[in-house]
């Protein structure tokens, strides 16, 4: 399981972008699970956007935005992989 100088390059770049974002809190009174859920959700929906923001644009069909989706979420697990395999991680 290897990346692509490029995967590397872009998964590094939306990671970096997705944690300068300042999570939102939100506003609704909840239950400590939910406000994690919400904050996971926020986190993931921003590497996704920062990982496909190149390659998006108005005339892009929703198949190919589904598949530079995918692509992106295959990426992160291949590099989850790699780190959990680095420190012999088996949870």
């Amino acid at each position: 399981m290897s990346l692509t100088n490029r995967q590397q390059r872009e998964l590094f770049e939306s990671a970096i972008a997705a944690v300068n974002n300042p999570v939102e809190e939100s506003t609704e009174i909840s239950t400590e699970n939910t406000e994690s859920f919400d904050e996971i959700e926020t986190i993931v929906m921003d590497y996704i956007n920062n990982a496909i923001s190149n390659s998006v644009n108005e005339s892009t069909s929703d198949e190919d935005i589904e598949l530079e989706v995918t692509e992106a979420v295959q990426n992160l697990n291949v590099l989850c992989s790699l780190v959990n395999e680095y420190f012999n991680y088996e949870g």
